[in-house]
């Protein structure tokens, strides 16, 4: 009997645990967009937009996606400094995670 509550309560742990995890992934995920904010899209590490479209004179959307996890999200870029002004998510935020890291 304690062995079977002994497992049962290892199984119930490691699936909270990567429940956690997933949550703090995409946590991450968000953190590093609004990082992003401020700074010169050429700069940030990502591979290149799957399109630009232009917003105005004076701005673009620039769309980005992680083709493994279907994750797409765009930054609304200046045309003239590349800053990034802002971002939003393009598909369900479910899909959008980084993988954690030592010391996240």
């Amino acid at each position: 009997m304690k062995v079977k509550i002994f497992l049962t309560a290892i199984f119930t742990f490691g699936i909270l645990s990567s429940c956690i995890s997933h949550e703090r992934a995409k946590q991450l995920f968000v953190y590093e967009r609004n990082y992003d904010v401020g700074r010169a899209v050429t700069v940030v590490p990502l591979p290149k937009p799957t399109k630009i479209v232009p917003i105005d004179t004076e701005s673009s959307l620039y769309v980005y996606e992680f083709q493994n996890t279907g994750c797409q999200w765009s930054y609304v870029v200046d045309d003239s400094t590349k800053s990034i002004l802002s971002w939003k998510f393009i598909s369900d935020p479910d899909l959008c995670y980084m993988k954690l890291r030592a010391g996240y």
